[in-house]
């Protein structure tokens, strides 16, 4: 029983190293990206910005966790967070019309490139590493606060604590009940309103 506890605890120390990991490397792709823009100035202009955005993003949030996690033979086919193609092309659609008729945000291409790949990395992968040692409740609220906390390290901790790490719950919750598409939509939706408010 001893052994047993011993190596549960074990897996759960590797799950959040991995995972720490994970972050880190996303924000080194990131940020690598940030740095290529700002060497090539022809970059610096908004399309150049949006699609450097898009290819370090996608890379670092999505590709290389991805390729990670499936080299290290954690099975990614069984994480508890659906996604539903259907669904989410309607809800991007109706995300894109409240942009259009009411918002009218600059920040469209880029709120959504940004929401779409922070919510695979932290309410699909992230969740679906740590969900298999911890339980649902401890995996989102680790997920929130290495949302919250270590991703937005950049900000204001105070904010981040009181705005960030319960936006990473609510996202969470909407991911593993409705599925990734809803905390897509409303991330994306969120980043819209506070870029345009801020």
């Amino acid at each position: 029983n001893f052994r047993m506890k011993n190596m549960l605890e074990r897996n759960k120390i590797e799950s959040l190293i991995l995972i720490l990991s994970l972050i880190l490397l996303a924000g080194l792709v990131y940020n690598f990206g940030n740095i290529v823009m700002i060497l090539i100035p022809a970059l610096q202009q908004e399309l150049g910005m949006t699609i450097v955005k898009f290819l370090s993003m996608t890379l670092g949030f999505i590709v290389i966790p991805t390729w990670i996690v499936k080299k290290i033979n954690l099975d990614i086919k069984n994480i508890p967070v659906e996604f539903n193609k259907k669904s989410a092309m309607i809800l991007l659609f109706s995300v894109f019309l409240l942009n259009l008729l009411i918002l009218r945000s600059h920040e469209l291409y880029t709120a959504l490139i940004v929401a779409t790949c922070e919510e695979y990395l932290f309410r699909y992968l992230l969740y679906g590493i740590l969900v298999r040692t911890f339980n649902k409740n401890q995996a989102i609220i680790i997920t929130a606060v290495l949302f919250g906390v270590l991703l937005h390290l950049n900000g204001n901790l105070l904010v981040n604590i009181f705005t960030k790490i319960p936006a990473g719950i609510i996202l969470s919750q909407l991911a593993v009940r409705f599925g990734l598409q809803y905390s897509i939509s409303f991330h994306w939706f969120y980043n819209m309103i506070v870029g345009r408010l801020f």
